[in-house]
């Protein structure tokens, strides 16, 4: 038996170098096993957590993105409607009161008097266009349809109707306008505000 264990002694340098890397790997897999085995599990799960919150930003920024494209449409429309129908009143009153006219005389009917009174609000001024005329009820039909037809912004405020001889009426029209404030822009004024 001396002999087998002396032959292990003489070739120790053979033996001893593969039980020291087997006994290392031992210590590592303990080591890994009872301080990073649930550290990996644990950073898989953030990482996953992680790719889903990711993709639900993803998908709200993509509805921010739909949303700030409508309001910057929106913003158009709205500058368009300023610049094209709430003109200044010394851009387009004139205009609509030649309008109005026109479209009365085209109605058959003839415009007494004009009176023209205004009321501010925000940006805006609404202006009336407050007259009376003599004409049939059929001819304040026709105005009546012409003006919904007209290209002018013109809204048909209020009628009166006052019986003024044989199938004639006396007629008093109120209409209204829309006009922006004279030399600015109400729109860019409240968007320069934010």
């Amino acid at each position: 038996m001396r002999s087998r264990f002396e032959a292990w002694r003489r070739t120790v340098w053979l033996w001893s170098l593969p039980l020291a890397f087997v006994v290392l790997n031992l210590l590592v897999i303990t080591f890994y096993h009872s301080f990073y085995a649930g550290e990996v599990e644990r950073l898989d799960a953030l990482y996953h957590q992680g790719v889903r919150d990711l993709a639900a930003l993803e998908a709200e920024t993509g509805q921010i993105e739909g949303f700030l494209v409508r309001i910057d449409d929106q913003e158009d429309r709205i500058r368009a409607l300023y610049d094209e129908h709430f003109q200044t009143q010394s851009r387009r009153f004139t205009k609509a009161i030649l309008d109005v006219k026109r479209l009365a005389a085209d109605a058959g009917l003839a415009p007494t008097s004009f009176s023209y009174p205004q009321s501010q609000a925000g940006g805006l001024v609404q202006r009336q266009i407050q007259f009376s005329v003599q004409g049939t009820y059929q001819q304040l039909r026709t105005f009546i349809n012409l003006l919904e037809l007209a290209d002018q912004f013109l809204a048909l405020d209020s009628v009166s109707l006052s019986e003024s001889g044989a199938n004639t009426l006396g007629i008093q029209l109120v209409l209204s306008t829309v006009f922006t404030v004279d030399g600015s822009d109400g729109f860019r004024e409240e968007a320069t505000e934010e």
